[in-house]
């Protein structure tokens, strides 16, 4: 036979058995049980994950560009707009292999997390199941309620699984910022050294770019300060977070730090009388390092102890994110003035 025909043939057929295969899959199952983006997330209102164990967060919508996690705390905006992408872009990438069917519905009904959509309406609009990834990574087991089809799903040009961005951790969801500010919206700035009172500061904003720059300790206005440090320093107050809750140690050891002295206090208030504030405390070292000359550190050289706006929770603060934005006030002095170069580090 010539070649030429068995080429045709093999093509013949191998179209023929595509066009079979597609038909059957899209005869034998629903198209809304493989439905699972949500293509428009804006009138997203509410999230609600639930996982085997119990552990719940609920994320709801509070404007345009803020959302709270379990209607207390504001969630991260990171991880939300990462959320509402995955729902937004997610795709059945094929379905469960026969032979592995019954395995994998047995694993989403021993560990899925439940993820219901609302949008507006008391009832969700979408409900299915998340489960853990393939074996090979690249594709997550996933299932709409009410089906008893699993797939495997994917975000296109995504190379991962996406369980944990289902994630059930409240304080994996919690916004970490302390302060997010430009310089045009800060109104007072007042930090303390309790340690030693002559570095203690405050800058005031009289407007039309006009700055006060005040000693604490003797409560007198510094006339012959760094003004373009002074206003450089005012920029740095954007986007700080801080690093972490501490979720290891009892009451007795939080209310103990508390009740120690501050290493810093720092306030700052916006145009509109929003006031933030923060204690910063010496964190205990914990890592078994050694100083240059051979003896224990007594205390964690990379970390602080944090109070934030007076709250109850004990939260670390890194020196590299907020060193920027803790000056002394000689560092605003002309002659010794440190604002301007700290600024670019």
């Amino acid at each position: 036979m010539n070649n030429k025909i068995i080429i045709g043939i093999i093509i013949l057929l191998g179209a023929v058995a595509g066009y079979l295969f597609l038909r059957q899959g899209q005869g034998t199952i629903k198209p809304e049980l493989k439905d699972f983006a949500v293509k428009d997330t804006a009138s997203i209102t509410k999230i609600f994950l639930v996982d085997k164990a119990q552990k719940s967060v609920t994320l709801t919508r509070i404007n345009k560009g803020r959302w709270k996690v379990n209607q207390k705390y504001y969630a991260r905006r990171d991880l939300i707009n990462v959320l509402l992408k995955t729902i937004n872009l997610l795709e059945v990438k094929s379905p469960v292999s026969k032979t592995s069917r019954s395995n994998v519905i047995t694993r989403l009904a021993s560990g899925a997390t439940k993820v219901e959509i609302y949008q507006g309406e008391e009832l969700p609009s979408k409900v299915y199941y998340v489960g853990g990834a393939t074996q090979n990574t690249m594709g997550t087991y996933m299932l709409i309620e009410g089906s008893s089809e699993p797939f495997i799903t994917h975000v296109p040009s995504f190379f991962g699984y996406l369980s944990t961005r289902y994630a059930t951790q409240l304080d994996l969801w919690r916004d970490k910022t302390f302060i997010d500010l430009q310089f045009k919206d800060i109104q007072h700035v007042q930090l303390e050294f309790p340690g030693d009172p002559t570095y203690s500061f405050s800058i005031l904003n009289k407007g039309n770019w006009d700055f006060e720059l005040r000693s604490l300790y003797n409560d007198s206005v510094v006339l012959d300060y760094d003004t373009v440090g002074l206003r450089v320093y005012l920029t740095g107050f954007k986007n700080i977070q801080f690093e972490g809750f501490e979720k290891e140690k009892d009451q007795h050891y939080i209310d103990s730090i508390f009740e120690s002295r501050p290493v810093h206090a720092l306030t700052v208030e916006t145009i509109d009388g929003h006031v933030n504030y923060m204690q910063a405390y010496l964190k205990p070292d914990e890592e078994d390092r050694l100083d240059i000359n051979g003896e224990p550190m007594l205390y964690d050289v990379d970390r602080l102890y944090a109070r934030i706006n007076g709250g109850k929770e004990l939260v670390t603060i890194q020196y590299y994110v907020f060193d920027n934005i803790i000056l002394g006030l000689p560092d605003f002095l002309k002659g010794t003035s440190k604002a301007r170069e700290r600024s670019k580090i």
